[in-house]
C-alpha cells in the first residue's frame, strides 16, 4: 500500500473498518482506483490480522465463515443481491466497490435503501494535495531503504554534486534541506514512524520551505505546467506517478511538436497540401506533384517516396484513410514556419491547389 495515500486517508479508513466490525457489509466508492485499491489493501490486511479468509469474488461460490468478501460492483452485477443476502446468514463481512459514484442511484429502492448509511466516499486528491504528493515520490526516490551506502539520485532533482558525507539524519526538515540544498550528507533509512511525520509535515506544509517552492526549484517550468493541467483534465493518482517516472526517467511529454519532430520534408508538406483539401490513396501522388509544382526542391521526389510518405501519416493517424487531416491545423503551419525550417517548405503554407 502506498504509505501517503494510507495517511490522507485514514481516518475515512479507520472508521469504515470499525463500521464493517459492527455490520454485514459496507460499499467503497471512489473515482480513483488508486485510493481504491489502496482503501482495500489496508481492509485485506486488517481482516487477515483477525484471521478471515479473504475472497475477490467475480463469482457465486461456497464462502466459508469469517471470510471477507471482496465484489467490484458493476451496474446490473447479480452477485449483489446474492452475498448481500448471504452475509446475514453466514458470519461473513462484504465489501462493494466501484468507481461510479452513481452507483447507488442505479440500484432498485429495496437495495438502495440498504446501504443508506453504509457507504464510505473516497474523495479525490485536492490541488495542494496532488502536489504534496508528487513532493513526496520526488522525496522518496532520494532516500535509500538501506542502513548503509549512498542514496538514489533521481533526474527531476536538477543538481549535480554526489552526496559523500556518512552522517546519518534522521529529522525530516534537515533529511528535504539535504535533497533540496544538496548538502554534504547521506541519508539513511527512516524509520516507519519518521516517515509518518515527513508525510504530516508535506501534507500541512510545515518543511522549511513551503510544497509550491519546493516543487519549483525540484521541477522546470514545463513539468509544472504540465502537473497544473494534467490536474484540471485528470486527477487520478496513477496519471500523477506516470508523470512522475517519466520526468524520473527523462522522458520528454509528448505533444504535437514532438510527433511533428519527427516527420521528414516530404511528410510536412503532405500534411499542408492535407490542410487545403482532402487527398485520398488513389489520387495522393497526382495532388502532391500539382501542390509542388513551383518547388523544384521537392520535384526530384519518386512517386513511390510521397506514396509511402502519406501511408506513414495514415499509420501515425495525423490524416485518415478519407484523407482528413486528424491534428490542428494552425499548429502545423505554425511548426513549418519556426526558425530552422527551409525557405521552400515555408513558400508551400499559402499555397492553394488548382
Amino acid at each position: 500500500m502506498d504509505s501517503f495515500i494510507s495517511h490522507i486517508f485514514n481516518q475515512d479508513i479507520i472508521s469504515s473498518i470499525k463500521y464493517l466490525h459492527q455490520n454485514s457489509n459496507i460499499l467503497l466508492i471512489s473515482t480513483d482506483i488508486f485510493i481504491l485499491q489502496n482503501a482495500l489493501s489496508i481492509f485485506k490486511a486488517h481482516f487477515q490480522s483477525l484471521n478471515y479468509n479473504i475472497e475477490d469474488i467475480k463469482t457465486k461460490k461456497d464462502i466459508k465463515d469469517k471470510s471477507l468478501i471482496i465484489i467490484k460492483l458493476d451496474t446490473n452485477n447479480p452477485l449483489l443481491y446474492y452475498y448481500l443476502d448471504l452475509s446475514n446468514i453466514k458470519k461473513c463481512k462484504v465489501i462493494f466497490y466501484t468507481q461510479n459514484i452513481l452507483a447507488i442511484d442505479n440500484m432498485e429502492k429495496r437495495v438502495r435503501s440498504r446501504f443508506s448509511n453504509q457507504i464510505c466516499l473516497l474523495r479525490s486528491l485536492s490541488l495542494s494535495e496532488y502536489l504534496s504528493y508528487y513532493k513526496y515520490l520526488i522525496y522518496k526516490t532520494n532516500i535509500t531503504r538501506k542502513t548503509t551506502g549512498r542514496p538514489k539520485r533521481s533526474a527531476a532533482v536538477q543538481t549535480n554534486t554526489k552526496l559523500r558525507s556518512k552522517k546519518k539524519i534522521k529529522d525530516s526538515k534537515h533529511i528535504l534541506n539535504s535533497i533540496l540544498e544538496d548538502d554534504k550528507h547521506t541519508l539513511n533509512l527512516i524509520l516507519e514512524d519518521d516517515k509518518h511525520t515527513i508525510i504530516n509535515s508535506i501534507l500541512q506544509d510545515q518543511m522549511p520551505i513551503s510544497n509550491d517552492e519546493f516543487v519549483r526549484k525540484m521541477l522546470s517550468q514545463e513539468y509544472l505546467d504540465l502537473l497544473s493541467r494534467e490536474y484540471e483534465s485528470n486527477r487520478d493518482i496513477n496519471n500523477l506517478v506516470n508523470i512522475f517516472y517519466r520526468l524520473k526517467h527523462d522522458i520528454s511529454p509528448f505533444t504535437l511538436n514532438s510527433m511533428l519532430n519527427i516527420l521528414n520534408i516530404p511528410h510536412l508538406a503532405i500534411l499542408l497540401m492535407s490542410c487545403t483539401r482532402k487527398v485520398l490513396f488513389n489520387d495522393v501522388v497526382r495532388e502532391f506533384r500539382k501542390f509542388i509544382i513551383t518547388c523544384k526542391e521537392l520535384k526530384k521526389l519518386r512517386d513511390d517516396e510521397i506514396f509511402e510518405a502519406y501511408c506513414e501519416l495514415v499509420e501515425y493517424n495525423l490524416i485518415n484513410e478519407k484523407g482528413n487531416i486528424l491534428i490542428n491545423e494552425t499548429c502545423v503551419r505554425r511548426f513549418i514556419n519556426m526558425t530552422g525550417k527551409p525557405n521552400y517548405l515555408k513558400n508551400l503554407l499559402n499555397k492553394k491547389i488548382i
